[in-house]
C-alpha cells in the first residue's frame, strides 16, 4: 500500500516545522536578555583558600607538633609534625562529649557512682548524686573533669567499655586515621592522635550548637537535680574570650606535656589551632595567633 502526500499536506507539515524553529529562538533569545538584566553568571572560580606568607610558613613554638587548619577549606596552614602520633590527654573528651551529644538527651538525669577510683581533675561529683547530662558535660569540659566523663560514659549502654568502643567507631567515621582511644577522659597515654586529626575533631564538634555553647563560656555554677548540691565550674583555657579565642578544650599530663586545641574566629571564618607536647601550651598558642593567624591573606585561584 503507497502513501501519496498531497500538496496540502507537506505545506502543514512545513508550516508546524517553521513554528516549532521560531518557537526554539525565540525561547534562546529571551533567555539570553534575561541573563543580560540580572547579569546572571556562572561562577567558575574557587574558593578563596587562606595562606601564609613565604617567611611565616613555619612558627618558632615549643611544642612538639602543631597545626593551624582551615575548616572552611579543609586545608592546613600551617604545621609542624601535624600527622605524628602523640597523647591527647584530655583533649580526649572533645570525643567524649561529642559521643554524649548523640546518644544522650540533655536533660537524662545519671547517677553519680563509683568514683572513688576517679584520679585527676575533678568538677567534684558527690556519690550517689543525680546530675543531668547537660551539667555532667559541662564538668567535662570546663574544669575537664574526669569524674564527670566517667559517670557520662559509665551511663552508654554496655558501659564505658561500650563507650569507648563507640568512641573509636565515630573516630573511624570522621576518618580520623590515626586517632585511638582506650578511655573516655585521656588520663591513659595510651590515648593517641596527631595535630590534624584533632582539628578536624574539633571542627565536627563546634557544628554542635551545644558543644560551641559550653566550651566557649569561661564559668558555670551547676547542681544536682535537687539544687541541693552544686558545682562552680571555671574553664581552664587561659586564652578563652581573648583575641577571638571561644574554644575549645586543654590537656596535660607528664608524658604528653601541654595540649590546646583552640578555636580562633578572624574576619568572619574560624580557624583551629591544635599544640601538641608543648613546654607552654597558651604561650605558644598565643603565639600562632599573632605571627600566624593575625597574617592570613585569602587567595582566590
Amino acid at each position: 500500500m503507497k502513501i501519496f502526500f498531497r500538496p496540502k499536506h507537506i505545506i502543514g507539515l512545513l508550516l508546524i516545522l517553521n513554528f516549532l524553529i521560531f518557537s526554539v529562538v525565540v525561547f534562546l533569545l529571551l533567555e539570553i536578555k534575561r541573563n543580560e538584566v540580572f547579569n546572571i553568571k556562572i561562577d567558575t572560580t574557587q574558593p578563596a583558600l587562606p595562606e601564609l606568607s613565604e617567611g611565616i610558613k613555619k612558627i618558632d613554638v615549643s611544642s612538639r607538633a602543631y597545626i593551624i587548619y582551615d575548616p572552611g577549606s579543609r586545608s592546613i596552614i600551617s604545621g609542624k609534625n601535624e600527622k605524628l602520633r602523640f597523647s591527647p590527654a584530655s583533649s580526649t573528651k572533645i570525643m567524649t562529649a561529642i559521643i554524649a551529644l548523640e546518644e544522650y538527651k540533655l536533660e537524662d538525669v545519671v547517677t553519680a557512682v563509683g568514683l572513688e577510683d576517679i584520679d585527676g581533675s575533678k568538677m567534684e561529683l558527690i556519690e550517689g548524686e543525680k546530675i543531668t547530662v547537660e551539667n555532667l558535660l559541662y564538668g567535662l569540659m570546663l574544669p575537664s573533669g574526669n569524674d564527670a566523663a566517667h559517670i557520662l560514659a559509665s551511663h552508654y549502654k554496655g558501659g564505658e567499655f561500650s563507650f569507648v568502643a563507640r568512641m573509636n567507631e565515630k573516630a573511624k567515621e570522621l576518618s580520623l586515621l590515626n586517632t585511638r582511644f582506650v578511655d573516655p577522659s585521656g588520663y591513659s597515654d595510651d590515648n593517641y592522635t596527631t595535630a590534624y586529626d584533632l582539628a578536624r575533631l574539633a571542627s565536627y564538634a563546634l557544628n554542635l550548637r551545644k558543644f560551641a555553647n559550653i566550651v566557649s563560656t569561661k564559668d558555670k555554677t551547676v547542681a544536682d537535680v535537687t539544687g541541693q548540691i552544686t558545682h562552680n565550674l571555671s574553664n581552664l583555657n587561659e586564652l578563652l574570650g581573648a583575641d577571638g579565642v571561644n574554644g575549645v578544650k586543654t590537656g596535660f599530663s607528664e608524658e604528653a606535656l601541654g595540649v590546646l586545641v583552640s578555636s580562633v574566629e578572624r574576619d568572619g571564618r574560624t580557624y583551629i589551632i591544635v599544640v601538641l607536647g608543648s613546654d607552654d601550651r597558651f604561650f605558644d598558642t598565643k603565639n600562632i595567633i599573632e605571627r600566624a593567624v593575625e597574617k592570613i591573606t585569602l587567595i582566590s585561584y
